[in-house]
């Protein structure tokens, strides 16, 4: 095996999990959001108030995290 071909299978390896990485950042950052929103209505006694601040919450920090990562050197 040539050192060419190890280092170019390693960068192969490094972007899938890169992209694999960038699939799981949004429905993470969501379901964070909603569990911390439900967590505050449970506790606060409120509607689902704090669950819908929170879903708006995760999704923004979910768009802004693949935003970061797509335009990452």
């Amino acid at each position: 095996m040539k050192p060419e071909d190890s280092k170019a299978q390693g960068s192969v390896w490094r972007q899938i999990g890169r992209y694999a990485g960038l699939g799981t950042i949004l429905p993470a950052a969501i379901f964070v959001g909603l569990a911390i929103g439900y967590g505050l209505d449970q506790w606060w006694h409120t509607g689902r108030t704090f669950q819908l601040i929170g879903l708006a919450l995760g999704m923004a920090a979910g768009f802004w995290q693949i935003y970061r990562a797509a335009f990452r050197p």
